[in-house]
């Protein structure tokens, strides 16, 4: 070939060169720091395309050569492009581009700084506090357990408005995984996993019901204070630590999928970027604390579902209309149900997805630090069960957009599969290659969607950053102390664990980065190992009254263990390739670019009364002290773990479009998201929540339609997809080792959606933010609602991906490095000609992952804080004490975060990884809470046991599980692709492997198990053992127990002091009485 790597990267220089002086000087440093990274990749590639060109590629057993097609979109180009030509040359993320994602930042950080410097001026110039803010501390006791700065940085001074706390639960909830990983899901395993829609809803329901009335009673601060009124402290300690790994894992995760985006759109390396926004993001943390992040998150939202917004439609258009995406999904076989099978180990059974999702976003939307913290900064519960209605139908709509825009990806590449031509390195590299291809007429546009992708991950690692601020303060620091801490102590404490906690993020991002599986997949995983134990904590401290500390703690313990077990092993086998699962076919018969392929062509492979902030305050007043530790130590677990994850998320999505590396951009997100975590507190982390909900809808909207557009109309999409197999419903099986069953969709499903939004720190933090219990149920309404939109969203996207590379698939041919990567790569097909879309999507990746990062770290500063700390402390903090502490703890995690992306890069598929990361805590919390609200005979002995043995368990399943999936030993079964439509150079060699080499593995054992399966596996170990458990260390009192503790639906059944009188019958009695004295009367005159 005559045109080499060389040559292009002189045209795009010179290209770069052109704007005005003005614009030149704005971008004079970005674009050195571009060139000096890319520079030696840039050299390789050439090198290789050399090689390429002159087919000199071998290989000892298969036959390769080069391919040429000739395509209508390059026609004025004398020569077709090779792969890596076409790469650089859709890398078109221009100056405009830049700008808007420069500007997403800028806003981030000036809220920030508002809340943390300027408005804080102003309450010091007033000399005091507000009259309402002082009789909102007097109402529920707060001056007894949180002073005005712990107050106002955690919980935004329980004077948030519900519609920016919906829309910053949204960001949170969703983050970049959701973005990139939903629309990868549906590309490459079909519509299945879209059935979570409907358990979205079921664990809205029973968080309406069961987790929220308990949580808003009690006004928790962490979620697992609730462990130590229910159980005891250690229980408390070891959910708070749970928490904290949970959330450490999937920050790096949240980090890295904006950052690979962004090294698909630019090139830029995910190392560079990761680092300069998790700056921005731990800025505003730190500074501003709660109100920064619900105000980011509201920007970051708004970015982030006008780009993918923006995508869908021009996706869509170009595609030929949404009867060309469904006719080309339908055609695939990818809109397809889950499959009826009571096997676990089918990846997506009916099962999988309605049992074990659901306890996996229960844990979620009812257990989790993150929601609930949010959710406690509104006045009243009417603000927190309005947020709660908007939060579920905010991300049921955003998630339907999502699993649409998935759709659509298949419809725009369904003759021309990416990751068969490697034009997609990686699967969650698809979207921004999407946005790259849909919007390069538009200038700007993918600036606008990587702000977007980049904005999910803001708000989940700026609110995941408050988050464990909370926990760090209430959990860990203020225990420790003798003296409470003074004002500006927690000023400098909070802010402190805001800035450790993202720091740690983003060195995670390198681990996240070689996890080499699905990020969305990874997710689910590594969370479940401590979101198991944790939702059955609360299931045990709400449902089970009789059990004490013990045995939930005992049960906890045991399912933390099996659950680790499982994913770390399921994990390897995925990664080492034992592990295989099914996906849907494609091809890539319509490339129209240079790249190597076989000779023969391949075939389709086939929670208001007292106010505590921490929620997990609940386990200690339910069972005790030791469960409320316990419960704390696995939430900061499950945070720590979940939370490199969602920073992972927004650094792929950077590294699509720009080739940054993942490296850069993750502590980039997550310096950013520490910032204004550690500042702002919980009021920066709600309000930069809604910015980035914004910008996260707007994004990924904008990818589904346009990617829609570009591929020919939905029908196209759907016949595509229909085609290949992946408009498929989930497998109707009893075995559990299916990937996704409609059991452990709408069973395992639900459970981890109640364990991950109902009963988690995050969002209780954030429905005790509200003023009354009904704001906390119109937040979550609003919350199911928005994440059931976005999810759909994400899984329409997935389709499109496939849509649109349905021929030429760009994992195959490498032209994304990750398939979390492929949303990425559909939004710069769709948008990169629009100035400022792609832009807007990665902004969209970046607000989900940043929403979601700086509520984790939040959420994990409230937990630490209130359950491992204050309990240490022979003196109560003061506000300054408190102030350095929790920021302290959300610096600390956010580096973690920043680091342990880098093990995440490593465990593939976002998905899966953070839902069988969050389950080893998700799983014995879940157990804890739903023992605590519904089964109130059980103590704190046996729920500890209980919740021990979960965590024992489950840690070990998802380590191994995780383990054998890096090795390859687990495949999952996966659609065909196609690499048949490819138009550019690739290697002949990989592409034959992938096509024809992979097989999904025929071993089922435990560590095969569905990823939904986990969180639900960890409640029911952690129930089981804490009802053994109680055999031997006994039977809770119930007549001792106070009725606040368990849920109103068992709290009838309870043995009753006084009988409850009705005011006509008291009144008929005292009538009677009446009567009778005056019948009585004269007979006592006369004696």
């Amino acid at each position: 070939m005559s045109t080499t790597t060389e040559e292009v990267a002189t045209t795009m220089v010179a290209d770069a060169n052109a704007p005005s002086i003005v614009t030149n000087a704005i971008v004079q440093t970005v674009q050195s720091i571009i060139s000096s990274t890319t520079s030696k990749s840039k050299t390789a590639a050439a090198t290789t395309n050399v090689a390429a060109s002159g087919s000199s590629t071998t290989t000892p057993t298969i036959p390769t050569t080069t391919t040429t097609l000739q395509t209508p979109s390059l026609s004025s180009m004398k020569e077709n492009l090779s792969v890596s030509d076409l790469s650089s040359t859709l890398q078109h993320f221009g100056t405009v581009d830049y700008l808007v994602f420069i500007a997403m930042l800028a806003v981030c950080a000036v809220i920030g700084f508002y809340f943390g410097f300027i408005e804080k001026k102003q309450k010091k110039k007033r000399g005091q506090l507000s009259t309402d803010e002082q009789d909102g501390l007097a109402s529920g006791g707060i001056e007894e357990t949180l002073d005005s700065e712990a107050l106002d940085y955690l919980v935004g001074g329980r004077k948030m408005k519900v519609l920016p706390v919906s829309l910053s639960l949204v960001a949170s909830f969703v983050s970049g995984i959701a973005l990139l990983g939903y629309s990868t899901e549906i590309y490459v395993y079909g519509t299945q996993y879209a059935f979570i829609l409907i358990t979205l809803a079921i664990s809205g329901l029973i968080s309406w019901y069961i987790f929220l009335p308990v949580f808003c009673n009690l006004q928790l601060t962490s979620t697992y204070e609730y462990f130590e009124l229910r159980f005891s402290k250690s229980t408390r300690l070891v959910a708070s630590c749970l928490f904290t790994i949970t959330t450490l894992i999937w920050l790096p995760i949240v980090i890295y999928v904006p950052a690979l985006a962004f090294n698909q759109v630019t090139g830029i390396n995910v190392h560079i970027i990761t680092p300069a926004v998790c700056i921005v993001c731990i800025f505003y943390t730190t500074v501003g604390g709660l109100k920064a992040v619900v105000w980011t998150d509201v920007i970051q939202t708004v970015i982030m579902v006008g780009a993918i917004f923006f995508v869908v439609i021009k996706g869509t258009i170009d595609v030929g209309g949404v009867s060309v995406v469904i006719e080309r999904n339908m055609a695939s076989g990818r809109l397809e149900w889950p499959e009826f099978t009571f096997d676990p180990k089918v990846r997506m059974s009916v099962f999988a997805l309605f049992i074990g999702y659901t306890g996996h976003a229960t844990y979620n939307v009812g257990c989790n630090q993150i929601i609930t913290q949010r959710l406690l900064s509104l006045p009243t519960v009417k603000d927190m069960k309005k947020a709660t209605v908007l939060f579920v139908v905010g991300v049921i709509l955003l998630s339907a957009l999502t699993f649409y825009n998935g759709v659509l990806l298949f419809a725009t590449y369904f003759d021309c599969d990416p990751l068969t031509t490697k034009l997609a390195k990686a699967k969650d590299q698809l979207v921004p290659l999407l946005v790259m291809d849909t919007m390069k007429s538009f200038p700007g546009m993918t600036g606008v969607f990587v702000a977007g992708v980049f904005s999910a991950a803001l708000s989940s690692l700026s609110t995941a950053l408050n988050s464990l601020a909370a926990v760090f303060l209430e959990d860990y620091i203020k225990p420790l102390r003798s003296k409470p801490l003074t004002e500006r102590q927690t000023a400098i404490t909070m802010r402190l664990c805001t800035l450790i906690i993202g720091t740690m993020s983003v060195g995670l991002v390198f681990i996240v980065e070689r996890m080499g599986t699905h990020v969305l997949q990874l997710f689910m995983s590594l969370s479940s190992v401590t979101q198991g134990p944790l939702l059955a904590l609360f299931v045990m401290g709400m449902l089970m009254p009789r059990l004490n500390s013990k045995s939930a703690l005992a049960g906890a313990f045991c399912s933390f263990l099996f659950m680790t077990w499982v994913c770390v092993n399921a994990q390897l086998a995925l990664n080492s390739g034992e592990l295989h699962f099914e996906s849907k076919p494609v091809s890539t018969e319509g490339c129209d670019y240079e790249f190597e392929r076989p000779l023969i062509t391949p075939a389709n492979a086939t929670f208001i009364a007292t106010e505590p902030s921490i929620v997990i305050k609940y386990f200690e007043l339910r069972y005790g002290a030791r469960i409320r530790n316990f419960a704390s130590v696995m939430f900061i677990v499950g945070t720590m773990v979940w939370l490199p994850v969602v920073l992972y998320v927004p650094a792929i999505a950077y590294n699509q479009v720009t080739g940054t590396s993942i490296h850069v951009i993750a502590p980039i997100v997550c310096l950013i998201c520490t910032f204004y975590t550690c500042v702002g507190g919980l009021k920066a982390v709600i309000w930069t929540d809604v910015i980035q909900s914004f910008v996260m809808f707007g994004s990924i909207l904008a990818v589904c339609i346009k990617g829609t557009y570009d591929v020919g109309g939905l029908g196209v999409v759907l016949q595509r997809n229909q085609e290949s197999g992946r408009l498929n419903a989930p497998e109707w099986t009893w075995d559990p080792t299916v990937r996704l069953s409609m059991l452990s969709v709408i069973v395992g499903g639900t459970l981890h959606k109640i364990q991950s939004s109902d009963v988690n720190q995050v969002s209780i933090q954030r429905f005790l933010s509200l003023p009354s219990y009904k704001h906390a149920k119109q937040c979550i309404f609003i919350y199911n609602v928005l994440l059931i939109f976005l999810l759909s969203c994400c899984c329409y996207m997935g389709l499109v991906i496939y849509a649109a590379y349905h021929d030429c698939d760009p994992i195959s041919t490498k032209r994304a490095k990750v398939s979390d990567q492929l949303p990425l790569l559909l939004m710069m097909r769709t948008l990169g000609m629009l100035p400022g879309l792609p832009g807007l999507f990665v902004a969209g990746v970046f607000s989900a992952a940043l929403s979601s990062l700086s509520t984790g770290l939040n959420s994990m500063a409230c937990v630490i804080s209130q359950d491992m700390v204050r309990p240490l402390l022979k003196e109560p903090l003061t506000g300054r004490q408190t102030a350095f502490l929790l920021r302290g703890i959300v610096v600390v995690l956010g580096l973690c975060c920043m680091g342990m992306v880098n093990v995440v890069d490593k465990l593939g598929m976002v998905v899966q990884l953070a839902t069988t990361t969050a389950a080893v805590s998700m799983g014995p919390l879940l157990g804890i809470y739903v023992m605590g609200v519904c089964v109130p005979w059980i103590n704190g002995k046996s729920a500890l046991t209980g919740s021990l043995v979960s965590f024992v368990v489950l840690a070990w399943i998802c380590i191994n599980a995780q383990l054998l999936q890096m090795r390859g030993e687990i495949r999952y079964p996966k659609r065909p692709v196609s690499v048949s439509g490819c138009d550019f150079d690739y290697d002949n060699a990989t592409v034959w492997r992938t096509v024809h080499e992979y097989s999904p593995s025929t071993e089922r054992n435990v560590y095969h198990l569905s990823f939904f399966w986990y969180t639900a596996l960890g409640c029911a170990i952690c129930t089981v053992v804490s009802l053994l458990a109680s055999l031997v260390f006994g039977w809770q009192d119930v007549s001792e127990m106070d009725p606040a503790l368990v849920t109103p639906c068992i709290r009838r059944f309870l043995p009753k002091k006084y009988e409850a009188v009705g005011l006509e019958e008291l009144f008929s009695r005292k009538a009677q009485v009446d009567n009778k004295t005056d019948t009585d009367s004269p007979g006592k005159d006369n004696a």
